[in-house]
């Protein structure tokens, strides 16, 4: 989670002369009403992503499997989306593309381990 946490601020894509992390992308997005009204608040959304990643990584230490593998596919999910999201667009793509395409993938399958390991356990409530 915390890596996933450190690509969403590693540059994302160039905009004329500007480089661009995810969180100035989303913002941009917004300002300039690039994305359809029904995708407004899930692009909003993103700004909560280093908190989710937090909350994810204590409910981990905590053994809350349930709140770790919906929070973990969250982060994951939500990243992979922007990831494909950017993909799609004309601009020029840089290196936190490629990390937080492998770090969201990582989020998505460590949250479905830990679910898997935890299905059969009494402990989680």
């Amino acid at each position: 989670m915390a890596a996933t946490t450190v690509a969403s601020f590693l540059p994302w894509a160039r905009s004329g002369a500007r480089l661009r992390n995810s969180y100035e992308l989303v913002g941009v997005v917004g300002r300039l009403d690039l994305v359809p009204a029904m995708l407004t608040g899930p692009s909003a959304a993103w700004y909560f992503l280093p908190l989710c990643a937090l909350l994810t990584c204590i409910s981990v230490f905590l053994r809350c499997t349930l709140c770790s593998t919906v929070l973990g596919l969250v982060v994951g999910g939500a990243t992979l989306g922007l990831v494909v999201a950017v993909l799609g667009s004309p601009l020029g793509i840089e290196l936190g593309v490629p990390v937080a395409a492998s770090t969201g993938l990582l989020s998505v399958v460590s949250a479905l381990m830990v679910g898997a390991q935890g299905r059969g356990s009494r402990r989680d409530r």
